[in-house]
């Protein structure tokens, strides 16, 4: 799609304005066009040349952006856009981890062997130096058991906008799919697919919209931070 935002201005080139959707959609979110107008074409083919690849983000992350910059690419008919951004600190929380009962009982007995073998040692416990190498030695046991248990593996959805009523089109859509592969008289396989055709193309509605609203709020997300 073309349009002066992020590209030069070409006259009598279309009647019909397709980029408007995605400018509103980029005027309603409040994004920022990181293209150059100036810049060498995003597009090229033996036919022409076009400024069609964008790149936008929210004003925060534009506020980083650097060097922004078409580059020849002689195996596509596209350009690379490449750019750098400025670097910022992200910080994550620590993982945690999850203890069922007989792990915790488990480590409720060694905390209590433990005590038991340094009971001497703590009533030796005079000092902040003594107590915080204690308590070392005390969490260092706990880690070494908790370590010894197997990790359970969490399947994590693929994507953030995969959800239970996705999940329950797609398993009705695949037995829909192999109820028609299945049978055998045409008449009824006739009637089977359509049954399956119009389950499979409300399947795929759902996704894009489901897809759609996530990139939506994706974009807000980015917006209000």
């Amino acid at each position: 799609m073309r349009h002066e935002l992020w590209g030069p201005e070409i006259h009598n080139h279309r009647i019909s304005d397709q980029a408007a959707p995605l400018v509103s959609f980029i005027l309603k979110y409040d994004l920022i066009i990181w293209n150059d107008k100036d810049s060498e074409p995003t597009f090229e083919t033996v036919n022409g040349k076009s400024w069609i690849d964008i790149t936008m983000s929210s004003a925060n992350m534009a506020n980083k952006k650097m060097n922004w910059q078409v580059i020849k690419n002689n195996f596509s008919d596209h350009n690379y856009l490449v750019f750098n951004v400025e670097s910022f600190n992200v910080t994550r929380d620590p993982p945690r981890k999850f203890f069922n009962h007989r792990q915790i009982s488990k480590i409720c007995k060694a905390v209590h062997q433990t005590f038991l073998e340094l009971q001497e040692e703590i009533q030796t416990i005079d000092n902040k130096q003594k107590l915080e190498k204690w308590i070392e030695e005390l969490t260092i046991t706990i880690n070494q058991i908790s370590q010894s248990f197997p990790r359970k593996v969490i399947k994590h959805l693929r994507v953030p906008w995969w959800d239970s009523e996705l999940e329950v089109n797609r398993k009705k859509t695949r037995a829909l799919r192999s109820r028609y592969q299945r049978c055998r008289r045409e008449e009824e396989r006739s009637m089977r697919r359509i049954v399956y055709k119009k389950q499979e193309a409300h399947y795929k509605w759902l996704i894009k919209q489901k897809c759609r609203a996530s990139f939506e709020l994706f974009c807000q997300q980015l917006v209000a931070n």
